[in-house]
């Protein structure tokens, strides 16, 4: 099994790993977002180790991961509950935070289950491609459209997005 510990973010701009004496099987690159699709490509699975945090972090990574089609491990912390982008045991495994050794447990349980780790990353590649798309991105910006409307005491003017017009070419 190789590890590959990878950055392709600006705001990566520390080495998460100074100077520190790596495992043979742990590589530390820094990448472009290509190359990262290009790991991304070549994994087994994606893991996202995180910080129990409330806020979300590492959502963009395990995103491009699922639409990649990989099943993604992660850290289940206050703000990644199950099913708010990893759903446990059908896109990928959560681990408790802080507990290398459940970690651990989910990469083994992949890396000896290639079967499993596939059928987990089909199905993160469907939910990616049924819910993160420009129809879903138009329906809940109307929805927050009207709430916001609603709020400020009247209905928000909003039209049914098919309605509007398409401008194309530049302007």
């Amino acid at each position: 099994l190789v590890v590959t510990v990878a950055a392709a973010s600006a705001w990566s701009r520390n080495d998460p790993l100074p100077d520190q004496t790596l495992p043979a099987n742990v590589v530390k690159r820094r990448l472009d977002y290509r190359g990262l699709r290009d790991l991304y490509d070549r994994s087994e699975f994606v893991v996202v180790p995180l910080q129990d945090v409330d806020f979300q972090a590492g959502s963009l990574v395990m995103y491009e991961a699922m639409a990649m089609g990989k099943a993604v491990i992660a850290t289940r912390t206050r703000a990644h509950r199950d099913g708010d982008i990893v759903r446990d045991g059908e896109t990928g495994l959560l681990v408790p935070p802080g507990d290398p050794g459940a970690l651990r447990e989910a990469i083994v349980r992949l890396h000896t289950d290639p079967a499993a780790a596939r059928r987990m990353g089909e199905n993160a590649r469907r939910v990616v491609e049924a819910s993160l798309n420009h129809d879903t991105y138009v329906r809940r910006m109307l929805q927050i459209v009207r709430a916001v409307g609603d709020e400020l005491g009247g209905p928000a003017r909003a039209t049914d997005p098919k309605a509007m017009p398409v401008r194309t070419g530049s302007r």
